[in-house]
């Protein structure tokens, strides 16, 4: 379980500073007595597989995680489904088009932008490439890395979700 950061300072009902948490997730205004929830932000990666068992990675060009590993993938937008949006960041990120995708795991994460933390649940997939043929590094990726599975320093890598999804990954 995640340590819940400090909310609201203020109700987005009322205005009013007079909030009051009653469960992890759950918070009232005092003043208004509406009710305010945290729910976390969903995200999509992929783990690329290729027939010899590389995995592609790309390097993120920014924070945060600047510099280092991570999966392609990103935020989905309301309304999309994950598999979709999993699809369209790949494409966006290494210009690959991707298949099948096969469910894997998910991961509580934080991403920390402009001074925000944002409470995200990472939805890990798998698909199998016949090649990464035509795979570059696109929109928000400094570089594409091919390496196979079992060679992956996880302390290259990125966030904690991803090197979790990434041990899991080689443990089956």
């Amino acid at each position: 379980a995640m340590d819940w950061p400090p909310a609201f300072k203020c109700c987005y009902h009322c205005g009013s500073r007079k909030i009051q948490r009653i469960r992890p997730s759950a918070f009232i205004c005092t003043a208004c007595r509406k009710h305010l929830f945290i729910n976390p932000v969903s995200a999509v990666a992929a783990i690329l597989l290729d027939p010899q068992n590389r995995v592609l990675l790309i390097k993120r060009a920014h924070d945060p995680g600047k510099g280092k590993l991570s999966l392609p993938g990103g935020f989905l937008d309301p309304g999309e489904i994950a598999e979709e949006g999993l699809r369209c960041e790949v494409r966006e990120e290494t210009g690959i088009e991707v298949g099948d995708l096969e469910y894997h795991c998910s991961r509580p994460n934080r991403y920390l932008f402009e001074e925000t933390e944002y409470l995200v649940l990472d939805l890990f997939f798998v698909a199998r490439m016949t090649s990464f043929a035509g795979a570059a590094a696109l929109d928000e990726v400094d570089a594409v890395l091919e390496i196979p599975v079992s060679e992956i320093d996880l302390e290259t890598i990125a966030f904690p979700s991803v090197k979790e999804a990434l041990r899991i990954f080689r443990e089956r």
